[in-house]
């Protein structure tokens, strides 16, 4: 497991930072540790991926509109 973990790099690296869901909870939106320039969007209806956003910096915190449409 020491190996294992020397390669991956420390645990807090690891899995999903963030997560939240559209106000209709139609889309799921998160980061990962390991990638934290980039977002990425489920359609939770389609049961896919939608899109991924990749940012010059590091995204920090989000969330969605509270409205359909703006």
């Amino acid at each position: 497991t020491t190996a294992v973990m020397n390669r991956l790099g420390s645990v807090k690296d690891i899995g999903v930072h963030q997560i939240a869901f559209s106000h209709d909870g139609r889309f799921i939106a998160w980061k990962e540790n390991a990638r934290p320039s980039m977002l990425w969007v489920w359609d939770v209806k389609r049961d896919c991926l939608l899109t991924n956003v990749v940012f010059v910096s590091p995204v920090v915190a989000f969330q969605w509109s509270p409205i359909e449409c703006r």
